[in-house]
């Protein structure tokens, strides 16, 4: 499927995603090793995720050209 800008979300090692919450858009990432990801998740109230950051909006609007 051709990328048209739309939300996804990124779950398991390796996963990338983006998602809209208040009005921000957000960049997030895991760890691409299984065995990282899983240390990193087995954390009480831990994601997982390596990179989770709000997009500037030039960021953004990059993603759409």
């Amino acid at each position: 499927m051709y990328w048209r800008g739309h939300e996804y979300a990124g779950i398991g090692p390796g996963a990338h995603g983006r998602l809209n919450i208040d009005g921000r858009r957000y960049a997030t990432e895991t760890d691409k090793k299984p065995e990282g990801w899983l240390e990193k998740s087995r954390s009480a109230g831990a994601s997982g995720l390596t990179v989770d950051e709000k997009l500037q909006p030039g960021e953004v609007a990059d993603e759409f050209c």
